[in-house]
């Protein structure tokens, strides 16, 4: 260690600087490092954010492509509903009356159709929908 006298100030002021400078330096690397760690820790909560959000989306996506690709499975019994052509008997009238439509069924569209809440298989409901001279209806995708 070397020992200083109070005599020799120039020597002595130049000591304070060089430590000065060097606790300085010191202090401004440790303001670098955590800035650099900040960003750091920034950028991975930002791209962890991302990826989720992506992979949510992805997910959701699966599912859409999921549903519309399923088909209805003939097998399982569900209600349904029928549709039959009618015929035109007069404009002024709510649609069930002008097209003649029967009680128990809605017109519109020059069709009549019956709601029937009775679950059966695709096949029973349109060879119920023909007995009555309809037809099983369907809703078309476009």
């Amino acid at each position: 260690m070397v020992w200083l006298s109070l005599e020799n100030s120039t020597l002595c002021k130049k000591v304070v600087i060089v430590v000065v400078v060097v606790v300085a330096a010191a202090v401004v690397i440790v303001v670098v490092v955590v800035v650099v760690v900040v960003v750091v820790v920034v950028v991975v909560v930002v791209v962890v954010i991302v990826v989720v959000v992506v992979l949510l989306v992805a997910a959701v996506l699966v599912q859409v492509s999921s549903i519309s690709r399923k088909r209805c499975d003939s097998s399982k019994r569900a209600g349904y509903i029928c549709q039959k052509r009618a015929q035109t008997l007069q404009d002024h009238r709510p649609d069930s009356d002008r097209l003649g439509c029967p009680v128990n069924s809605v017109g519109f569209n020059d069709k009549c159709y019956v709601l029937n809440e009775i679950p059966r298989t695709w096949k029973n409901a349109k060879e119920d929908c023909e007995k009555y001279n309809g037809t099983l209806a369907s809703l078309p995708n476009r």
